[in-house]
């Protein structure tokens, strides 16, 4: 299964709702102040609460997933995600 089969919604009408969704979360400021630092996992997911999962790897912030229903309305996560102490902050 691919990301939003389960929508209804066709290729393109995801693709844009992904897109708008992404605009109305935005970055978090302890994210976009933290580039090439390291900052806390628990300041991080503070920041956005507990609808987004936040995701790492070798150390490194990869990933802020949010979670949303069907009728695309945000809904708490219930991944904790694999972020645990400090992590890098690193520009994409």
């Amino acid at each position: 299964l691919k990301h939003g089969t389960c929508s209804g919604l066709n290729g393109a009408a995801y693709l844009q709702a992904a897109v708008n969704t992404e605009k109305s979360i935005g970055t978090s400021s302890v994210i976009s102040k933290s580039v090439g630092k390291s900052v806390s996992a628990a300041l991080i997911q503070a920041s956005y609460g507990k609808r987004v999962s936040l995701q790492c790897s070798g150390g490194a912030l990869s990933e802020v997933r949010s979670c949303w229903d069907l009728s695309f309305n945000q809904i708490d996560c219930g991944d904790v995600g694999t972020c645990k102490g400090n992590v890098k902050i690193t520009s994409f």
